[in-house]
């Protein structure tokens, strides 16, 4: 990965959120559930290694915690990140999904974003 800056870590949290909201075949409920999410997070703050948060990720994913499609996503990131870099990732992609999920917003209209700025004006416009 290149420079990993603020703006970078943005996006690519960006990606893994909007995979991580996609509806499941289960009552139309994000393919990953907001608890996953959170115990991603705590996990890593407090083992803070980035190498066992990733075994982590891939037990979730044998368990069906985790999509494959997001978990190779969080892998991608994470292998190219220290830990403060890492939680901070992390941290935003909490949010982002807790944004996604929170607004009524038409899953046509964000799956293709790839900006953290992009979808910031997608999910203001719905909050109007």
């Amino acid at each position: 990965m290149a420079t990993v800056t603020e703006d970078l870590l943005l996006d690519k949290a960006t990606i893994a959120a909007i995979k991580a909201t996609k509806p499941s075949g289960r009552k139309n409920e994000p393919v990953v559930d907001k608890t996953t999410m959170n115990n991603l997070l705590t996990f890593l703050q407090s083992t803070r290694n980035v190498k066992e948060l990733e075994a982590y990720i891939l037990r979730q994913i044998g368990r069906g915690e985790i999509d494959p499609d997001t978990g190779r996503e969080l892998l991608s990131t994470l292998s190219t990140l220290n830990l403060d870099q890492a939680l901070l990732y992390l941290g935003y992609l909490k949010w982002l999904y807790e944004a996604i999920t929170g607004v009524n917003v038409d899953r046509r209209e964000i799956e293709n974003v790839k900006k953290f700025d992009e979808l910031v004006k997608k999910l203001a416009e719905k909050m109007r």
